[in-house]
C-alpha cells in the first residue's frame, strides 16, 4: 500500500496552513516608572517599536513578546491597527511569553512599571517578532 509524501499537500491542506512571508525581530526598551498601578496612566511612558507598515514589512499576522532583562510588576501594551491605537491592555510579567494573533497589528507600544511605587524603576526590555 503506497502512502502520500510528506511534503505534498491537497489544496485544502495549504489553503488551511498559516504560512507567513517574512518575519522582523527587534528589542524594545521601555522606561519603567513609579505608578503603583494601571489606573494611574498619566505616570506610564509608553515607547513606541518598530513602524511595520513604514518599513514596507507589511502588518504584522502574530507578534510574539518575550521579556529579555527585568522583573517590573505592571506592562501595558497598545496596538495599533488600521492606523488607530486601540484600548491599553495590562499584563503581569507572569504572563509573558506572550503571542497575539488573528488581528493585522500595524506597530505596538509598551510600558512598565516596577509595581512599588518608589521612583527611579529598572528598565524593562523585551524582544518582539512579529511574522508578516
Amino acid at each position: 500500500m503506497a502512502t502520500k509524501p510528506i511534503n505534498r499537500y491537497t489544496v485544502q491542506e495549504s489553503n488551511n496552513l498559516k504560512v507567513y512571508e517574512n518575519y522582523t525581530s527587534y528589542q524594545l526598551t521601555t522606561s519603567a516608572t513609579d505608578a503603583t498601578d494601571a489606573a494611574d496612566l498619566a505616570t506610564y511612558t509608553f515607547v513606541e517599536g518598530d513602524d511595520w507598515l513604514s518599513d514596507g514589512d507589511g502588518p504584522a499576522k502574530s507578534i510574539t513578546i518575550v521579556p529579555y532583562t527585568g522583573d517590573n510588576d505592571i506592562i501595558l501594551l497598545q496596538l495599533k491597527i488600521n492606523g488607530t491605537y486601540g484600548d491599553i491592555i495590562q499584563f503581569k510579567q507572569d504572563d509573558f511569553p506572550l503571542t497575539i494573533n488573528k488581528f493585522l497589528v500595524d506597530r505596538i507600544k509598551m510600558a512598565s512599571s516596577d509595581g512599588t511605587g518608589g521612583a527611579g524603576g529598572a528598565n524593562e526590555i523585551f524582544t518582539i517578532i512579529a511574522f508578516h
